[in-house]
């Protein structure tokens, strides 16, 4: 079965037969492993905070389909394995960073507004409450 596990150097696969700790092939699939699992936890945190800004009622749909291209780029750092190169990978990976870093930025953006348009509303609803009791303490001043 093909996954991450690959390239990893704690599962018991084929590559511990030939390659032994400091080697580089080793080496070179520790790389390769780490950039995969950063650009996999760059992306659930930009969707999770993309999540909780959608869940609020705030618009993040362009950030969301921004994410998809990260999700893209980790593919192509999947098939950028085959070339054994951990440059290569990491070439695929950055594009994948900037866009969860870009969509994360967007996240906090919209999680900002929607608590500045709660206090805004707060602040109205006090004012109008305020104004209601005025009123309604004229309109008795005004029975008496």
């Amino acid at each position: 079965m093909r996954s991450d596990a690959m390239v990893s150097t704690t599962e018991k696969l084929i590559c511990t037969n030939c390659h032994s700790d400091g080697d580089p092939g080793l080496k070179t699939a520790a790389e390769i492993k780490s950039q995969f699992d950063d650009l996999e936890t760059r992306i659930a945190r930009s969707k999770d905070i993309l999540d909780r800004a959608a869940e609020s009622g705030m618009e993040v749909g362009q950030a969301q389909l921004d994410l998809i291209q990260a999700t893209d780029a980790l593919t192509q750092a999947r098939v950028a394995v085959h070339s054994f190169r951990a440059a290569k990978v990491a070439q695929e990976v950055e594009p994948g960073k900037a866009v969860t870093e870009k969509t994360y930025q967007a996240g906090v953006r919209a999680l900002h507004e929607r608590n500045y348009r709660r206090v805004g509303l707060s602040i109205s609803l006090l004012v109008v409450g305020a104004t209601l009791l005025g009123l309604k303490l004229w309109i008795s001043e005004i029975e008496r």
